[in-house]
């Protein structure tokens, strides 16, 4: 039975669509025939459209009448046509309630949830009974809401129906009604006792039918047995705790349900007792211990087995090992930290790391404890899985424990132990390419360097020593416990001659070299330096299995020097020297970065290209895209080349020279990057952009400026052997023009130095850093540089800058009292060691002029005196203030604290003490 005004279905159905299509053609064929004329016909007969185009008289014969009555027809069969497809592209739920209003329906706009109606049975369907109530769609009545005691069948009258749910949507599936006999939440109230009845069972809890559309859920929490322990349709006597929509939360009259306690209320080590909320066979068991969210315990933290845990398990003595916001960790176990060095523990095989790099142990902690290799007794691969070891803790910081299993006086020692200059005993490990590898008893092997810097001629070639040989009287000569480095050296042994060094070196020099190795990432070769040169993977002309050991190489040129990280390059390509600002080139994008490409051009080194000189967006180029570019920038000495796609603040064109810059003059210029400190604008210098400081922005920031917008700008210095231009937005005051930036060093970016406008101080910059707080910053600050104009003399500033080596207050440095001198003293020369004419000193002898006592970095002791030769023994490297320690010191409990202290027991008994002051003995 097909409701009546069932939305969803067109004003046009398939046999008016049928017949519209068929006028529609119809009605193009006509109007052809009426304007163009028919394909054929009486010859010479003269077409509608030459008729009403003049071409005859007015008056028509029978055929064109019946022309003219066809070209109306079809004209109407068009008309018709646009009007179904107007009806077509209306919303269908605008359709839907039009029809609703043309059928007497009520829209679903109209009607309310809470509202009571009567209906009659449209359709029976296996999720309920479709009903009519009046309203544009048939409303639905949910299978779990229809009374079990009664079948309908589509016809039957059904009466006390309340709305519970009205959608509204733009499409028939989202525009439907929801009925149901039963009382709407909003009938209800929190606190109100109900009997529900259980329809489900959840590990979560139980839900119960309490009369209302959707059961209600009662957790877990709110019961008084385990949810598995509830029957079905069994009736239990429940109380509201919650209502939100028409989601109702009950709980058993009479159980209080205790505040969860936040996680920031626990502590690690805090020692609780849970409950076993859940037992999971992939993690472990789920503890109710009173937070937010139940606390976990992995499976290898339990005491017992996993099978042995019941939901509603009380367990004692559970450790809260680690809080990650509101996830807990708990474990039955000590914790890791709680371990000491020296303590001898069991251990079990767990994980082997790769390589060989260490094993971690389960030594009953509540975390895994790790060997590396270097505290291991033999190789990782000697271990067998679950294998139980003898270990001894050698290090705890925090929850990481490190183990050895080797005998205590084995063990090797850390290399922050150690100190330069001390005499060591090692044994040999191995011969490397640099010289002989020294087990001195640290936990990193120290090199006897026959190659390269510091290296010294050994007893033997380096090959000829054995494994375990024992060679005393070693000093180590360079240590570096945090990079793990310590080198060591034989006393009077003799210094090797290196060859070229490596500061003689310049990128760009021509040189030959002798392969010495080959690596997976380019070729090792001897250039006379003191170290290799590394022939990069990517520069080389043949294929790496080319190069073999003893090859000589020509025509190489030095493509990388860096002193610091002891890298030294090579290469057949040009360097950057030889390429001319300006210079078009080909090239092809090798990697896409945040800030541009860089581009392989046929150069040693690969070329930026930064976003800001290119014609599109990152994301638009490819690896492996070929570019025509131009180069912007050189530095032939770090070698390094910049190139664009077009000018701008680093491109090679100029438009004026700085000569044709004038101070206190606009200038137009385009923001070509915003940086924290400040803008940078090209005033079209061509490589050179203008830096906009933030103190020159007046009251706007840097935020207040957009990359690539045009602007007019004030010129406030101009520095052409510097080459910078500063420049504001703003028309600078003598106080601006007189503001000095931090001094910038050759070579480096702009990023690498403190410009104007980011200095102290600065104090719309700190309201900024400070999130607006203006009341931070002076209202009328002082104009210094103006009063210095106004009154000459009454405000002096420093000629020059002064580097502080140290400053006046620091560790084991007191400025005021290292420039003091020694206390006199005067000490009484006896009279047998007395000379002939030696007179008695006078005071003026004894107290220096008080301008010899001032003595300053300028005159009197240098400064490099005071960074080498400080308070002794701070001119010792390896001297440390206190000594290492090598136990985690932790805080005692107040309550320890008390314990130990004891109750106080006065020296005068109090009675004692009132009667002697009854008496006037009192103080």
């Amino acid at each position: 039975m097909m409701a009546p005004g069932r939305p969803g279905k067109s004003l046009l159905n398939p046999g008016v669509l049928f017949l519209v299509a068929l006028a529609a053609f119809h009605g193009f064929t006509v109007c052809r025939d009426a304007f163009v004329g028919p394909m054929s016909g009486v010859a010479g007969l003269p077409t509608v459209g030459s008729a009403l185009r003049g071409a005859r008289a007015n008056t028509l014969d029978f055929e064109e009448q019946n022309h003219a009555g066809r070209l109306v027809f079809g004209a109407s069969a068009l008309i018709l046509l646009a009007k179904a497809a107007s009806m077509q592209r209306r919303p269908r739920s605008l359709r839907t309630v039009l029809q609703a209003e043309a059928e007497g329906k009520t829209p679903l706009e109209d009607l309310s949830v809470g509202e009571e109606r009567s209906g009659t049975v449209t359709r029976v369907a296996k999720i309920g009974l479709y009903i009519d109530i009046g309203a544009e769609k048939d409303a639905l009545l949910p299978q779990n809401m229809v009374p079990k005691d009664k079948e309908y069948k589509a016809g039957d009258e059904i009466t006390g129906l309340k709305i519970f749910e009205v959608s509204t949507g733009d499409d028939p599936a989202s525009r439907k009604i929801r009925v149901t006999l039963s009382e709407l939440p909003q009938s209800k109230a929190v606190g109100d006792k109900v009997t529900g009845k259980v329809r489900a069972v959840q590990t979560y809890g139980v839900f119960f039918d309490i009369g209302l559309p959707r059961d209600a859920l009662a957790p877990s929490a709110r019961l008084t047995k385990k949810p598995s322990d509830y029957k079905r349709d069994e009736e239990v006597e429940l109380e509201i705790v919650s209502i939100d929509g028409d989601k109702v939360t009950v709980g058993v009259v009479g159980v209080v349900v205790k505040a969860p306690a936040p996680s920031s209320s626990f502590t690690v080590g805090q020692t609780v007792t849970g409950t076993v909320a859940r037992v999971n066979q992939q993690y472990g068991v789920f503890f109710d211990i009173g937070g937010e969210r139940d606390a976990l315990c992995f499976t290898a933290q339990l005491d017992d087995e996993l099978s042995n845990y019941k939901e509603g398990q009380k367990v004692q003595g559970l450790r809260i090992a680690k809080i990650d916001g509101e996830k807990i960790e708990v474990t039955t176990r000590p914790l890791s930290s709680e371990a000491k060095v020296g303590q001898e523990v069991k251990g079990m095989v767990l994980t082997k790391l790769q390589n060989g790099a260490g094993i971690f142990f389960d030594a009953g902690f509540s975390s895994d404890v790790l060997a590396p290799a270097p505290l291991l007794s033999k190789s990782a691969d000697e271990y067998a899985p679950q294998q139980e070891v003898d270990l001894v803790i050698t290090e705890v910081d925090g929850d990481r424990v490190t183990v050895s299993d080797m005998n205590l006086e084995d063990i090797p020692k850390r290399l922050s132990t150690y100190i330069r200059g001390q005499e060591v005993t090692g044994k040999v490990i191995r011969a490397t390419e640099f010289g002989v590898l020294v087990n001195i008893g640290a936990d990193k092997p120290a090199l006897w360097r026959s190659r390269g810097p510091g290296a010294t001629v050994l007893p033997k070639k380096p090959e000829e020593f054995t494994a375990g040989e024992e060679v005393e009287g070693l000093i180590i000569t360079r240590l570096d416990p945090m990079a793990g480095v310590v080198e060591v050296v034989i006393p009077g042994a003799q210094v090797v001659e290196t060859g070229v060094s490596m500061s003689t070196l310049k990128v760009g020099d021509e040189v030959k070299g002798t392969v010495t190795r080959s690596m997976a990432f380019g070729v090792f070769v001897d250039i006379g330096a003191e170290r290799d040169a590394l022939y990069a993977l990517s520069q080389l002309e043949k294929p790496l299995e080319s190069y073999q050991q003893g090859m000589v190489l020509t025509g190489l040129r030095i493509s990388e020097v860096n002193l610091e990280s002891q890298r030294l390059g090579v290469s057949m390509r040009p360097t950057a020297g030889e390429f001319t600002v300006g210079d078009e080139v080909t090239g092809k994008v090798s990697k896409l970065m945040p800030f541009g490409l860089f581009v392989d051009i046929g150069a040693c080194v690969d070329a930026l290209a930064p976003a800001a000189l290119l014609d599109k967006e990152l994301a638009e180029y490819s690896e492996g895209e070929v570019l025509k570019l131009r180069i912007s920038r050189l530095n032939a000495d770090e070698n390094r080349i910049s190139v664009s796609q077009k000018a701008g603040a680093e491109g090679s064109e100029a438009t004026i020279t700085f000569a044709d810059l004038v101070e206190n003059k606009q200038i137009k210029g385009v923001i070509r990057a915003v940086r924290d400190y400040g803008a940078f604008v090209d005033i079209g210098l061509g490589r050179v952009d203008a830096l906009m400081p933030n103190a020159m922005m007046g009251e706007q920031t840097g935020a207040a400026f957009a990359v690539g917008q045009e602007l007019e700008v004030w010129v406030v210095r101009v520095d052409e052997e510097a080459n910078r231009v500063t420049v504001s937005s703003v028309e600078p005051t003598a106080e601006m023009r007189a503001q000095r930036g931090g001094r910038r060093s050759r070579g480096s970016s702009p990023d690498s130095y403190i410009p104007e406008g980011f200095m102290v101080p600065d104090p719309k910059r700190h309201v900024e850093i400070l999130g607006g707080r203006e009341d931070l910053m002076d209202l009328e600050p002082t104009p210094w540089y103006e009063w210095a104009e106004k009154f000459p003399g009454f405000v002096k500033f420093q000629e020059e800058d002064h580097n502080i080596v140290l400053s006046a207050k620091a560790f084991g440095f007191r400025g005021h009292v290292e420039l003091e001198h020694a206390h006199q003293a005067v000490v009484q020369i006896p009279k047998h060691l007395q000379k002939a004419d030696a007179v008695k000193p006078s005071p003026a002898d004894l107290v220096p002029p008080i301008e010899d006592l001032m003595p300053n970095y300028d005159s009197g002791i240098k400064p490099e005196i005071h960074t080498k030769y400080r308070q002794p023994p701070l001119n010792d490297p390896n001297w440390r203030f206190s000594p290492v320690i090598t136990e985690k010191r932790t805080l005692m409990k107040w309550q320890d604290v008390v314990d130990q202290a004891g109750p106080f027991v006065p020296e005068v008994k109090p009675g004692k003490k009132v009667a002697q002051e009854d008496a006037g003995d009192g103080d």
